[in-house]
């Protein structure tokens, strides 16, 4: 009998200490930031009107990621978007959310470049990527190289999305990897607020509750 509850008491903590090492127990809050807009802006060949945006990542694509645009309850989408990892340079440090523009092309609304939110699960930022006929209107624009992707091509599973760079002559060269940040000035965006996490904490202040009784089991028996 002691040794059935001794048992007991270890598989209790064996699957205590499983729930506690899930993504779900220790996941870091999704990747966001609050996008004011006072004028419309191009996001991934989306147009967006004035208004408060969220801007989201969704994970769980390796080396490219889809970009989510809200509002602030999330009940409506306005955009997905494709997006590559931007690396900083050993000398870049980003503290706040930034927003990373392209250079202003008159009659036509500013395009987002890159965006670093502030609470990143790494120390880099996102690249947007663009239509290609999107991308050959930007390129001679802006002077710069833009990332793009078939306008055929739906980004709804980006890791079969086939990659190229425009150049601002126009040229499309293979995609190899994410291209160095812009030197533009870019603007601070607070964070917006998330689920509560009390029903978080309740659980797992329940789950260790379950292991203190285990633990005393085990030493008693």
């Amino acid at each position: 009998m002691k040794a059935t509850a001794k048992r007991l008491a270890l598989s209790a903590l064996l699957a205590i200490a499983g729930v506690l090492s899930t993504p779900h127990a220790s996941a870091q809050i999704p990747e966001n930031s609050y996008l004011r807009l006072s004028e419309p802006m191009n996001i991934g060949g989306h147009i967006l009107q004035p208004g408060v945006y969220v801007i989201s990542v969704l994970p769980g694509y390796g080396n490219r990621n889809q970009l989510q645009v809200t509002n602030e309850d999330h009940s409506k989408i306005f955009a997905t978007v494709l997006s590559i990892p931007h690396q900083l340079s050993p000398s870049d440090t980003k503290q706040l959310s930034e927003f990373v523009y392209y250079p202003a092309i008159e009659g036509s609304p500013r395009a987002l470049r890159t965006w670093f939110a502030a609470n990143a699960v790494s120390e880099g930022g996102h690249d947007i990527v663009y239509p290609k006929e999107t991308a050959m209107k930007l390129a001679p624009a802006v002077h710069e190289k833009v990332i793009a992707y078939d306008d055929s091509t739906k980004v709804e599973d980006p890791k079969t999305v086939e990659l190229v760079v425009v150049t601002p002559a126009n040229e499309i060269k293979p995609y190899m990897q994410p291209l160095p940040a812009p030197m533009v000035a870019s603007a601070p965006a607070e964070l917006p607020q998330t689920g509560s996490s009390v029903p978080l904490y309740a659980a797992i202040g329940m789950l260790l509750l379950v292991a203190a009784v285990a633990t005393r089991v085990i030493r008693t028996v």
